[in-house]
């Protein structure tokens, strides 16, 4: 439980306390309600064929996609941490939905660029176990998807709000919000069955 209360963010301030968690789950949920009638990919794909023409919006995909491979590094190793069917269900599942978006960020990149949907985790092999430990790494989850929400919506807001490449960065930013949220359930899960 300290792990998770002590870990800071790359804006300093730590992660999720017990109180904090609790108080935004029910907003979770019912975010997660909204995004039912298309999938992200299927949105990304749509703004990467209508409005994706200069140079400045592929580069923007490509930073996209690599924030994308990021946290499907960091859920890879989470999967590998799982300590139960469950978790390792749903860690499939949205390593599923991170592949489609990720794959769908690849039609929109520069040409030239080199960006995959492969797992990455540069700077991180040195501070993991060899045996991957689920709190760490749920930890360590939370803080990469947090910090690449942050960086995303950040290129997102220096682009004009009716550009494609916006909307594009406010898809990203959705579903990698979706996937941290759900975690962060399954850290209130875990401090529920610890103290139990």
């Amino acid at each position: 439980v300290d792990v998770l209360r002590s870990r800071k963010s790359s804006s300093g301030r730590a992660l999720k306390t017990r109180s904090e968690i609790q108080a935004r789950r029910p907003v979770q949920e019912a975010n997660l309600l909204k995004k039912s009638e298309s999938s992200y990919a299927d949105d990304i794909r749509v703004l990467c064929s209508d409005g994706f023409t200069g140079t400045a919006d592929r580069m923007t995909a490509t930073a996209a996609l690599g924030s994308v491979e990021k946290v499907i590094g960091a859920e890879f190793y989470l999967k590998d941490a799982a300590i139960s069917l469950a978790q390792e269900e749903k860690l499939s599942s949205l390593l599923d939905e991170m592949h489609d978006v990720a794959d769908a960020l690849g039609l929109c990149q520069d040409p030239g660029a080199s960006g995959s949907s492969r797992p990455s985790s540069a700077g991180l092999d040195e501070m993991r176990p060899a045996l991957p430990n689920w709190w760490f790494a749920l930890s360590e989850m939370l803080q990469v998807c947090e910090r690449e929400i942050e960086f995303v919506a950040s290129i997102g807001r220096g682009q004009r709000r009716d550009e494609p490449v916006r909307q594009l960065c406010n898809t990203v930013v959705r579903v990698l919000r979706k996937h941290y949220q759900e975690m962060l359930g399954e850290a209130q899960d875990w401090m529920d069955m610890t103290d139990a």
